[in-house]
């Protein structure tokens, strides 16, 4: 996918530079990458990955989110590059809306069959021209969108005024020059007082240009989440499996009000 990257010189000209969006890897071989996982072959990015971990999280955004809507019971959330999350079926089963969205088909599979024992009935249908798949759950509440949620027109046609945003990992698993992109996606998609956890990798220092993964710290989340006041968390509970190359870091990120 090709973008430009706008700069003003010392002189104060403007350069407008193409740039070639640099995904990890092609939507087939993500595919094939799940596949090995939910058949029980290298679990990759998932091993070590904590039992509740989601938990967690959700009660983290949860409490964020009750402090400035107090007279508010539910809230819609959305995970971007969801994968399989549990996070997903634990906040919808606590009366919560979810969108989901992820380049795989077969994650996605593997996370709406986390409701079978809900007995929940799926709608199917296409989202935009360019081959983007949403399942809908009868009661309203779930959305699983399967898309490059970038450069697809499906994650335009979403309904904005999501309350929270859960990035475990996907921020971080995109090339840097991606990840305005990602973000002015995101944004307008969000509600006043929006609340972002933001999950990613630290690397050491002579690991750092390397990914995905990619490193993350707090002057780059800054730097690509300009509308949003970011707090760093530290690191967090649950630690990636190859820890001696990289620690699991979160931050805290609200929408900045006009």
């Amino acid at each position: 996918h090709t973008h430009t990257r706008r700069r003003h010189t010392a002189d104060g000209t403007l350069t407008v530079t193409p740039i070639t969006i640099r995904m990890a890897l092609p939507t087939t071989t993500w595919d094939d990458l799940w596949t090995d996982i939910v058949s029980g072959g290298n679990m990759r990015w998932k091993r070590g990955e904590a039992e509740g971990n989601y938990k967690r999280q959700f009660e983290f955004l949860h409490r964020e989110l009750t402090k400035h809507h107090p007279d508010r019971s539910t809230f819609r959330f959305l995970v971007p590059l969801s994968g399989d999350c549990p996070f997903v079926r634990y906040a919808w089963s606590l009366g919560h809306s979810v969108c989901a969205v992820d380049l795989s088909k077969v994650a996605l599979a593997a996370l709406r069959a986390q409701f079978a024992e809900d007995s929940v009935s799926w709608e199917e249908s296409q989202l935009g021209e360019d081959g983007a798949r949403v399942w809908r759950s009868q009661d309203g509440r779930l959305e699983v969108v399967c898309c490059e949620l970038i450069t697809s027109e499906a994650t335009g046609q979403l309904v904005s005024g999501f309350d929270a945003v859960l990035d475990k990992d996907a921020f971080g698993a995109l090339a840097p020059e991606v990840r305005e992109a990602y973000v002015k996606r995101i944004t307008p998609l969000l509600a006043p007082h929006a609340q972002v956890l933001l999950e990613g990798k630290q690397r050491r220092e002579e690991d750092r240009e390397a990914g995905p993964p990619f490193h993350l710290d707090l002057d780059k989340v800054k730097t690509r989440w300009p509308d949003f006041d970011v707090v760093y968390l530290g690191e967090m509970p649950e630690q990636p499996y190859d820890i001696a190359s990289m620690k699991q870091i979160g931050f805290h990120l609200t929408a900045k009000q006009p």
